[in-house]
């Protein structure tokens, strides 16, 4: 390579056009790959993202009370704590959630006019077998359906969802059998 091509490609770490050597352009190529090169990859280190790893991550428990909220903002809140989107160490193909419990769910409240016109339905194999529900049929004799069934829907549809859901424990009362987890109690206005 002539010295004028290879002092110019020393000057500039990225020349903004091509050198073209008359006796070859292939050696000019070569030149200037191999002139850049150590200036990008020689004593430069990459950053690395965390991925955490399944018995790295240490499970909490949350209290919520859901007496007076409304159901699609509440499940908002408890699908991010399940997947554990709250969490600095998030990734998404390890279960990096945490335990929910959400106690008073026949209190809860929808906003307009949901409460006579949002059905459940289900299909139960058979002709015919169309089973429709409204909302406040279902409040009245498994209020657990409505919070389960809205967070649910906002969670992936993958195994690890599924598992990412059985974590959630939700009660129509107001006392719950995990007392003995030392929940600590979320308050819904604060921002998680």
């Amino acid at each position: 390579m002539p010295e004028k091509s290879q002092a110019l490609l020393d000057t500039h770490y990225i020349t903004p056009k091509l050198i073209v050597d008359t006796e070859s352009r292939r050696e000019t190529l070569v030149g200037r790959v191999q002139a850049i090169r150590p200036l990008i990859f020689d004593g430069y280190s990459h950053m690395k993202c965390y991925l955490a790893k399944p018995g790295d991550v240490k499970k909490k428990w949350h209290v919520i009370d859901a007496n007076n909220q409304v159901v699609g903002r509440l499940a908002v809140k408890i699908a991010r704590i399940l997947c554990g989107k709250h969490r600095p160490e998030y990734t998404p193909h390890i279960d990096t959630g945490d335990f929910v419990v959400v106690t008073n769910c026949e209190k809860v409240r929808l906003t307009g006019n949901k409460m006579d016109q949002k059905v459940y339905q289900h299909f139960t194999g058979y002709p015919d077998g169309r089973k429709v529900r409204p909302v406040r049929e279902i409040l009245a004799k498994r209020p657990e359906m409505v919070i389960r069934e809205a967070v649910r829907r906002m969670m992936p549809k993958t195994n690890l969802a599924r598992h990412m859901l059985s974590k959630l424990k939700v009660y129509a009362g107001p006392n719950h059998p995990h007392q003995a987890q030392q929940a600590v109690e979320l308050k819904p206005e604060a921002t998680w």
